[in-house]
């Protein structure tokens, strides 16, 4: 079966799977982008399903499944992006969060193989919809606000350090600015920027500007 078709039926399997609970809950099913979306509190969430081709001729799968979770908040990326002085699109950071549904509710990456088409249903149907409703979605929930974020940046949870040092800095810093919590943001700073030489002098000009 060509990748395209697969793709197809994966997409199916997905949407006939999870749309209801996730309805329920205020998702929305985007076609185009294999997943579903909903915004609560402070972020846009989302839930995102992919399939990869095989790579290797002993592999005895028909593909890779993967889900990664993402949330999205324009005024914190924006603060960070002019934090870090991006000039162009390219440099700019435009994702909050986006890292793998495994790191973001425990400490490893998940995949799943299946064999077979029923095997993809099944797998669907009996591993990631559980996944999704019990664990994933009151993850997001505890995760709708700035304040919950933070407190897991305090704690160093596993899902907000997939990006480097140096971005996790910068959107920590955006988060306590929102929040009016200069202190801590003079913490991260006094942390994560001005012990390194390079970060210093590289954003003691913006530093300024946000007076802090």
């Amino acid at each position: 079966m060509k990748l395209k078709e697969l793709k197809t039926l994966f997409k199916i399997s997905i949407e006939q799977t999870l749309l209801e609970p996730l309805l329920k809950v205020g998702f929305k099913w985007k076609k185009s982008s294999m997943g579903f979306q909903r915004n609560k509190g402070d972020f846009s969430q989302s839930i995102l399903f992919f399939l990869s081709p095989i790579k290797y001729y002993d592999d005895e799968s028909i593909g890779h499944i993967t889900i990664m979770i993402r949330l999205d908040s324009p005024k914190i990326t924006e603060i960070a992006t002019q934090l870090k002085g991006a000039n162009n699109k390219f440099d700019a950071i435009d994702t909050f969060i986006n890292v793998d549904a495994g790191i973001f509710v425990g400490t490893h990456t998940l995949e799943w193989r299946p064999t077979s088409i029923d095997n993809m249903n099944e797998l669907i149907e009996n591993n990631i919809k559980p996944l999704i409703i019990n664990t994933i979605v009151p993850t997001l929930n505890s995760r709708s606000s700035v304040q919950n974020v933070l407190n897991d940046f305090e704690n160093s949870e596993n899902y907000l350090f997939a990006n480097s040092k140096e971005v996790n800095a910068l959107l920590a810093i955006a988060m306590y600015y929102m929040q009016n919590d200069i202190a801590n943001a003079k913490k991260v700073i006094n942390e994560y920027l001005l012990s390194d030489d390079v970060y210093r002098e590289r954003y003691k000009d913006a530093l300024l500007r946000l007076n802090i």
